[in-house]
């Protein structure tokens, strides 16, 4: 009998480069093919020894796997597993195999297990962070920089739109309209929330914003013409016809770049001799709501739009919001680790 992952249990398989190698490959799975049952003692014994080989010693300690059955007679879980249930049918290449007894949900799937009990935050951040370019790692950083993303926001949304059947399927294609690409690190990520939710929820309604383009820049100081890329954290195009510049960036540094001021500066140089207008938010004034709102109006100011709700003394219902999203942010991924 074939164990088919899950959940939190299926999540910390992505995350690592190494369990999910782009030559695993996804295969159709017809819902009869789906487990009727847990797992057997036997199949945890080999499931625990499999997951023992990709994940840390942290992350096994106490594990209990995720599995998902298609029969709910058999819904009750154990102290050795938890137990999912589906009843729909599931599409083609919604599995990914590891091996002959052993497989994982797709990410697009593994969203809908997260759906119904994640707030509209947390899935918007989980699909961004399953559409980013980096993992989580145990190392200084706390993460790891991957060549390719787990999948998609385009890849969830025709999935979704393809399977509404699907428990949480229509939250999910609500929650791509917020959602980002291409982010770095979880804080790029919040960033980018902060800076486009819409005012209502707590954000800065910004539009037209990228999240780590790529652009080809010149060294200065060459007298060769050496030309680099270089991708700003948030870039966000002007819209204004009398501004003498393009585009605004907006980086965000992180404790990491206190050793690397220099590089730093020289790179939001190249950025400006770009026709970019460059800004940098830190770590404590991200943290920093009075900081935020005159940072927003002046990027609001510079990138030619009207954000009047910004205004503490206008709209102070709003600035809780934004307050109350700030707090919610900071822990919005630990249902998730």
């Amino acid at each position: 009998m074939k164990i088919l992952l899950t959940n939190i249990t299926a999540l910390s398989l992505f995350r690592q480069s190494e369990a999910l190698h782009s030559s695993r490959s996804r295969s159709s799975y017809a819902t009869a093919l789906i487990p009727e049952k847990p797992p057997t003692p036997r199949d945890l014994e080999d499931l625990n020894n499999m997951l023992g080989h990709y994940l840390n010693n942290e992350q096994t300690k106490g594990l209990r796997p995720h599995v998902l059955i298609s029969n709910p007679r058999f819904s009750r879980s154990s102290k050795n597993f938890k137990v999912h249930v589906i009843k729909a049918k599931l599409p083609g290449n919604c599995v990914v195999n590891f091996n002959s007894k052993i497989a994982v949900v797709s990410p697009e799937l593994l969203l809908a297990s997260f759906a119904q009990k994640s707030s509209f935050l947390e899935l918007i951040y989980l699909i961004s962070e399953m559409c980013s370019n980096f993992i989580h790692q145990d190392n200084e950083l706390g993460i790891k920089v991957i060549d390719s993303p787990i999948t998609n926001i385009d890849k969830i949304r025709k999935f979704f739109i393809k399977n509404q059947h699907i428990r949480g399927a229509k939250k999910i294609l609500k929650c791509c309209q917020f959602a980002c690409q291409n982010a770095m690190s979880p804080m790029e990520i919040k960033l980018f929330m902060r800076m486009t939710l819409p005012v209502r929820m707590g954000g800065y309604g910004f539009k037209d914003i990228s999240l780590n383009p790529t652009l080809n820049a010149e060294l200065m100081g060459r007298l060769v013409k050496t030309t680099v890329v270089r991708k700003p954290d948030l870039l966000i195009r002007v819209n204004s016809a009398r501004s003498k510049y393009q585009y605004v960036a907006l980086e965000y540094n992180g404790d990491f770049h206190k050793n690397q001021v220099i590089s730093d500066s020289l790179r939001a140089n190249e950025l400006v001799a770009l026709g970019i207008r460059s800004f940098t938010v830190w770590n404590t004034q991200y943290g920093d709501i009075d900081y935020m709102d005159k940072l927003a109006r002046t990027l609001a100011k510079c990138v030619g739009t009207q954000q009047k709700d910004i205004n503490r003394r206008v709209s102070p219902d709003k600035r809780v919001s934004r307050l109350h999203l700030l707090n919610k942010l900071r822990f919005v991924e630990k249902n998730f680790n």
